[in-house]
């Protein structure tokens, strides 16, 4: 939590006004104060629950005076005044074990906001301002700030019960105050003895006449009362916990807490932050962008992921200078794949220092011994593309010069030797950022196709291959070029690599029956028929599954099974038409094992299929302890994909959308995207801006946000981030209207005659 005075401030002052509610240490003599329409005459230690109706005047007397004031909110998101007064927070509060602002409420003849404490109350008391303003001093370098200081509170209050619950005079009551103000010191039958000047008997029998325990086991019950509150309201660590309410064996708290109340703390914190989000009815999730404050560690993970929210909450923050050391960390770390979105950024900052600071930055790099592009846009974008042009030729001549000498020489075993990387680095370079010339390109195609003259070794590892990089900046006039080389140079066809993309052509006609069921497995040759498999006719569908189906040991069939396999983003994935009960017995006889890849091709079938069966697969996994990590995964996108069911569901979709385990999120962020496109009703939609505050690849953000576009569900707050988002194609949803996609452009490559 980002801090604020609006949530939380302390100040020395008694008479503050506010809409806050504030708890007040005073310590006072012969004070005279009209507090809400009563006077009061203060004489000794005091603490004030104010609410945000009461008003105090002072009219003589002296007073040192300490004054938190927070709002609910703080304290936690879902809070407010008016839900505080409501009987429904009672309920919980008895129920959870919710903080008890009942004294900044309550309101009698006997009780005004003002409740007496001893001297021992009193400087315990002092202890927690005191922290609590440490805690506030120390927001910008300790991320626990806010626990910390939620934490104060909670101690103020108990402090504020306990006094008010032991004003009664009588040996009982003096003890329980005792033991609540030094509930977190060690207290023994002895040491209660010695303070009240009597036996151990009378101690047991006073002590379990007021609260029906013995002394001992009271003092147990209310440390793990007391310690319930920050497990719910903050995010401290367990044994810090244990050692504030007096364990100093944080084992032993586990086991006791979890013998009191049947549950570990950790679960109790778990359980505690759904039961608020189901109760109060709305999610406790962070705020959105429409949060105008941001620190540099937030702008560092917003920048770092590509989110438009870094441009937008920059722009609005008065003062800049804490995001620039940030800004220049993350760029010279290569954080991030440069290009317009710095380029808005930097104008943002509108500082010459610094685009002059990247601008040598940028150039200095293009000149190391290998070299990094990533601030090649940045610097054509800032008007120097002669110069960089310059560079990169030049880089490029010295390392196709090396390279070529190279390969005349016998083989010395060194397979990728270091210019050969730079050659590629470079030769990419020119492909996909200078956006250069057809004459240069072609140029570049012969001197690739020159190197298979000489080379009896590879030099260029087809997992970085310059010539995809250069396709890639070219576009599809690459082929055009490659064709002429291919005609004038004798190497040329040796470099053609449509051969390593051939697809199907999405113009031919979807495969028959008797064409699939003809095979016995899929080879390059073939593969078309599972591409097409997706616009095959309904009949041709059934006829496939029925066959599938038959095969009672589904032996040598496997590759008719992976013509319904589902995956994450396939908008034509076919789902099996008929009963599934057959294919759950068979992954049954092979108990779910995935080494068999037909447990596997069944599994993923099942995640694609709205069945009852299928389901009850799905929720039987996920209840098995000794599941692995695939297997939940699968059983997963069985029980909340297609077979999502909201009143069951929708809280387990909900925690695993905001899981703090990345492999969780991006299996269930998968499983959003195509219930999405399936129009699964009673999705946890109010989850998304989260949801996509945590996305860190740019091609999931686009996945889910066409999804949302095409239903019309896009979240108004995010529309505004996506406009500024990193990904281009995201951006188009939002700024002009996008292309149409033509499918069948993108598949005719296949090889020309010559190269064949």
């Amino acid at each position: 939590m980002k801090y604020r005075e609006d949530l939380i401030q302390i100040t020395d002052r008694l008479c503050d006004s506010s809409t806050m509610y504030s708890l007040i240490l005073l310590r006072a003599r012969s004070l005279t104060v009209t507090l809400s329409g009563y006077r009061c005459f203060l004489d000794g230690k005091y603490i004030l629950c104010l609410n945000s109706e009461d008003k105090v005047s002072v009219h003589g007397g002296y007073c040192e005076a300490t004054n938190l004031r927070f709002l609910p909110c703080f304290y936690n998101v879902n809070l407010n005044h008016e839900l505080i007064g409501m009987g429904k927070y009672d309920e919980m509060r008895e129920k959870y074990g919710y903080p008890d602002f009942r004294f900044f409420r309550m309101r009698d003849a006997d009780y005004f906001g003002i409740v007496s404490l001893s001297d021992e109350e009193y400087d315990n008391a002092a202890l927690c301002f005191s922290q609590a303003k440490r805690n506030l001093g120390n927001h910008k370098c300790d991320d626990m700030w806010s626990c910390r200081t939620r934490s104060d509170i909670i101690s103020l209050l108990q402090i504020v019960d306990a006094a008010y619950m032991g004003k009664q005079s009588g040996l009982g009551n003096e003890i329980l105050r005792y033991i609540h103000d030094n509930i977190n010191s060690q207290i023994t039958l002895e040491a209660l003895c010695r303070r009240f000047n009597t036996n151990r008997t009378t101690v047991a029998e006073t002590v379990k006449e007021k609260t029906g325990l013995p002394p001992i086991k009271y003092i147990l019950e209310v440390r793990l009362k007391q310690s319930r509150p920050d497990l719910l309201f903050t995010e401290l660590p367990v044994r810090e916990i244990a050692v504030k309410y007096g364990f100093t064996n944080p084992n032993y708290y586990i086991r006791a807490f979890k013998k009191r109340f049947g549950i570990s703390p950790l679960k109790f914190r778990k359980e505690g932050l759904e039961a608020r989000r189901r109760d109060l009815g709305r999610p406790d999730h962070p705020s959105s962008p429409s949060d105008t404050n941001m620190t540099a560690e937030e702008f560092r993970d917003y920048y770092t992921k590509g989110l438009g929210r870094a441009i937008i909450l920059l722009k609005q923050q008065a003062d800049k200078e804490s995001f620039k050391k940030v800004f220049l960390d993350c760029v010279f770390g290569n954080k991030r794949l440069m290009g317009v979105y710095e380029k808005e950024i930097i104008d943002i900052f509108d500082d010459e220092g610094l685009r002059a600071e990247i601008e040598a930055r940028g150039f200095e790099d293009l000149e190391r011994e290998m070299p990094r592009t990533v601030l090649i846009p940045v610097l054509l974008l800032f008007g120097h593309r002669e110069r960089v042009e310059e560079i990169i030729e030049r880089r490029y001549r010295e390392a196709y010069a090396q390279l070529l000498e190279y390969t005349k020489k016998p083989w010395d075993g060194d397979k990728y030797p270091l210019f050969a990387s730079v050659y590629m680095e470079v030769a990419a370079t020119i492909g996909r950022c200078l956006k250069a010339g057809d004459e240069r390109i072609k140029r570049m195609l012969f001197d690739i196709a020159d190197l298979f003259e000489y080379c009896e070794h590879p030099v260029v590892p087809t997992w970085q291959n310059p010539l995809f990089c250069i396709w890639d900046g070219v576009g599809e006039h690459f082929f055009v070029i490659l064709d002429e080389v291919i005609k004038e140079h004798k190497n040329g066809r040796l470099i053609d690599i449509r051969n390593e993309m051939v697809r199907c052509d999405q113009a031919k006609k979807p495969p028959t029956a008797e064409e699939i069921l003809s095979q016995k497995s899929w080879t390059k040759d073939n593969w078309w028929m599972i591409d097409g498999f997706g616009r095959a006719d309904e009949e041709t569908v059934r006829t496939v599954a029925d066959a599938l189906i038959r095969d009672k040991e589904l032996s040598g069939k496997l590759h008719l099974l992976h013509l319904f396999m589902i995956s994450p983003h396939d908008e034509n994935q076919v789902e099996f038409p008929l009963d599934v009960e057959p294919l759950i017995e068979f992954a049954k006889r092979s108990n779910y094992d995935l080494n068999s890849p037909h447990v596997e091709a069944v599994l993923q079938i099942l995640s694609n299929k709205r069945s009852e069966a299928a389901r009850e697969v799905g929720v039987r996994l996920l209840k098995e302890a000794d599941s692995t990590g695939a297997l939940r995964e699968h059983a997963r996108k069985i029980r909340f994909g297609k077979n999502y069911i909201p009143e069951l569901d929708r809280e387990e979709f909900e925690e695993l959308l905001c899981s703090q385990d990345k492999a969780d999120r991006f299996t269930a962020r998968n499983i959003l995207i195509g219930n999405i496109r399936n129009g699964v009703e009673g999705l946890p939609l109010e989850v998304i801006p989260e949801v996509f505050s945590k996305i860190d690849e740019g091609w999931l953000r686009l996945d889910l946000c066409k999804a949302l576009c095409d239903r019309g569900l896009m979240p108004e707050e995010l529309k505004e981030e996506c406009r500024y988002d990193s990904h281009g194609k995201i951006r188009e949803l939002f700024v002009r209207t996008p292309k149409p996609e033509n499918r069948r452009r993108t598949a005719i490559l296949t090889a020309p005659e010559t190269a064949r």
